[in-house]
């Protein structure tokens, strides 16, 4: 599915890698655990998997096609998803949940009907048992924990290959985080996903990873 191999990446010319030779492979129903110390190039490698970021040495190929090309086609363009250590940034704090959610069904390849969609965003609430009542809420109204788990839901509902967990948990108090974990590993084996978890929680990754890249 995704094949890392051995990219290299500096921000500029006369500086030492950031990145230096990683290689990974990531497959269905599969977690690769990437960790290391702050400065390490955890997020520089989150960049670069998203292609957003071309590494100087290497490839990044999602399905044999180069990820920074994926935007470019329809049906791939959605296929790795991120979500991000601070929920609120990935909704309009103007905006109920339900207006931020709905939005989302005109970046789908293959666009679904309104109310086929909505069904959809209450279905993917149950998995990760959030009560609908909620989606009438602004961001500012709901939980830490709450609003994390309506970023996951976000990623979800792109229908996602794989999914980028960039210390999604880490503001989250030990409870929340241990309950989101176990929901996201129920997730991914209904949906056959596969993850990325970022995180410099060594022991939360021990738990969960199948692999781990050492930064």
């Amino acid at each position: 599915m995704l094949k890392v191999e051995h990219i290299s990446y500096r921000y500029n010319k006369n500086a030492k890698p950031i990145i230096e030779d990683m290689s990974f492979e990531l497959h269905e129903n599969e977690i690769i655990g990437i960790t290391g110390g702050s400065g390490s190039g955890k997020s520089t490698a989150v960049h670069c998997i998203l292609g957003l970021l071309k590494p100087e040495k290497g490839h990044i190929l999602f399905n044999d096609v180069p990820v920074h090309l994926l935007k470019r086609d329809k049906k791939l363009h959605t296929c790795i998803q991120l979500v991000m250590q601070n929920p609120e940034n990935s909704f309009n704090p103007h905006k109920t949940l339900s207006y931020s959610l709905n939005e989302i069904r005109h970046f789908i390849p293959a666009k679904p009907e309104r109310t086929v969609f909505e069904k959809k965003i209450v279905d993917k609430m149950h998995e990760l048992q959030l009560n609908a009542n909620l989606l009438n809420r602004y961001p500012e109204e709901v939980s830490g924990g709450q609003l994390q788990r309506f970023s996951i839901l976000r990623a979800l509902l792109l229908e996602p290959k794989i999914i980028i967990f960039d210390e999604s948990t880490s503001m989250l108090d030990t409870s929340v985080q241990a309950k989101i974990v176990r929901l996201l590993l129920q997730i991914k084996e209904k949906n056959k996903l596969a993850y990325i978890f970022i995180s410099h929680d060594l022991e939360m990754l021990s738990l969960i990873a199948d692999k781990f890249v050492y930064l």
